[in-house]
This record gives structure tokens, sequence and C-alpha cells, in this order.
């Protein structure tokens, strides 16, 4: 499917939901979050070294301003802004406040409060083929005439290590086969992950986290402890390709995941960084989506 097309295109910006289903629509096969916007003003964004010394080893700090000069911005409380880090729900900054407020601009720099947890560079793993072990694949077996299993290597805690740069695709993955010409014929792989750490971690659970769980603390990617010792495991099925992802580790009665844990915090961490400007005019029932960022933070001035 291809969209907009003849039959369907959007009237309005803002936030739109695609759902997938069969026969019920309360019943979607999946779900996937749509975003049209306008390019009504535009955004200048960069990253420092964090304002507050404690932030200054481990965390990244965004500074931005948006111009407006041809379009009209009456009531800047009607202004709303949402930062994201790479695809994570969970750790987003909402209407952050500005520093300056003039005619034509306004301006959210050298405050220090939008500041966002580096973490560590993505692990990765490929399984674009099933006949020989690619990038993080310790073990390639067939359980049952149906089943491919792909055992990775082990993995460790790299809570108290020094940073380590490394190419990666910032959590995401891609569906391919290199076992076949026609990718449609890409085999499930039931992946099995292993992860030691110094010692048995208390206060929360350890989830497999990224672009492979939507994001999402799912409960088939949580990592069972196996003993005292701090070592855990999980599996999960994924389509041949190849995939980032994270430990996150999350703390019981929360809903915000801590990468520090497992992965650590490093400021020079590549992260994908993604501004949303929205503005509710006058006399109006809904939020336009006048504008969209997309940044590295890695981009410095």
């Amino acid at each position: 499917i291809t969209l907009p097309s003849t039959e369907v295109r959007p009237t309005r910006s803002g936030n739109y939901i695609l759902v997938i289903y069969e026969d019920n629509i309360d019943e979607p096969v999946l779900t996937r979050k749509l975003y049209v916007y306008e390019s009504l003003v535009s955004v200048d964004a960069y990253f420092s070294k964090a304002t507050k010394f404690e932030d200054i080893m481990t965390r990244q700090e965004l500074n931005f301003s948006i111009h407006h000069p041809t379009y009209r911005i009456s009531n800047s409380s009607k202004l709303n802004v949402v930062i994201k880090q790479n695809g994570r729900e969970d750790n987003k900054i909402v209407n952050p406040k500005p520093i300056s407020i003039l005619s034509s601009s306004i301006s959210y720099e050298g405050g220090g409060n939008i500041v966002f947890d580096g973490g560590g560079e993505f692990r990765s793993f490929d399984i674009k083929s099933l006949r020989y072990r690619l990038d993080g694949v310790s073990h390639i077996s067939t359980q049952s005439r149906n089943e491919y299993v792909a055992i990775l290597h082990s993995d460790q805690s790299r809570r108290n290590l020094a940073y380590e740069s490394k190419p990666d695709i910032n959590g995401r993955y891609v569906i391919k086969t290199e076992d076949w010409d026609d990718q449609m014929q890409a085999e499930y792989v039931r992946v099995n992950f292993h992860l030691k750490t110094t010692g048995p971690v208390i206060g929360g659970d350890i989830y497999i986290f990224g672009e492979l769980t939507d994001w999402k603390y799912l409960p088939k990617a949580k990592m069972k402890e196996m003993d005292k010792y701090g070592e855990y495991v999980c599996s999960m099925v994924l389509k041949q390709g190849y995939y980032n992802y994270h430990y996150m580790f999350l703390p019981h009665g929360t809903n915000i995941g801590d990468v520090s844990q497992i992965e650590g915090n490093y400021w020079e961490t590549e992260n994908d960084y993604t501004i949303f400007i929205y503005y509710r005019e006058d006399g109006d029932i809904s939020d336009k989506l006048i504008s969209i960022k997309k940044l590295k933070s890695t981009q410095r001035r």
C-alpha cells in the first residue's frame, strides 16, 4: 500500500494511525503511526555539552529555535513541542519551557533543561542467512522441520566500561534474506539472547528493547533470570534480517526505562532525535503539525 493515493489523501496535518485488520477493527493485526506535517515554520537545532556539571559525561543537551517570520503564532501557550530520541516514547520530552519569545522566533537554547541520557551504541546481530553465521551469531540450528534457531554470542553488561564507538542503525532493523532471491521467502527464526551481568539486577526487570519490540516493554521480550550470579536469557521469534537492540532496565513502578543500568551512559553516543512542532490556531478544534525537524546528536555548533 502506498499513501497518499488517489483514494486516500489526508486533508489535515497531524498524527494518524494506520489500522490493518481482518474482520473486526477492534482486533487489529497491526497498527502504525503516521505523521502528516506542513512546513509552516523552520527549526534550527544543534547539540552541545551539557550545562549541568553532573550531566557532562553522560547526557546529551539539545538546543533549538523555532522561526516563524511568515506564520503567525499569536499565543505561545497553544504551541506544543514533543522531542523523541530514536523511536522511544517512554523518555520523550513534552513542552519544555522556552528561554525567550520574540515576534518571529521562539528560543529553547541555553536553558540546560532539554537533556537525554546518551546511553550506549546499539548491539546488533545479523540473521540474513541461515546457511552461515553472520555478525553476532554463535550458532544456527534446526530444532524441528519448521523452526530455525539462532543462538547469539553471550552479551556482557557495559555499564562500567569505556565508551566504544560502533556503527549502528540506532535501534532499528531491516528485513532481508540472503538465502533466497525472493524476499518473500525469508524465514522466521527463534533468536536466543544471553546476558551476563556482574550480579543479580534488583528493583526492576531487564527487557530486550528497540524497533524489534516496537520500542515497547513487551512481556515476550522480558529477560528471565537463570541464577543468582546475574545470568539472563530470552527467546524471540523474528524475521530474517539485520537487527539492533539494547538491554533496557525497567524499574518497578515506572514506565520509563533506564538505559545506563546495562548499556552504560555516554555523551558521545550517536542517537537520532526528532522534534515535532504543533500549534492550534485560533478557533480551531485540533492541532496542526507545523514542522518536523530530524537531527543526530553529533550535529553540534
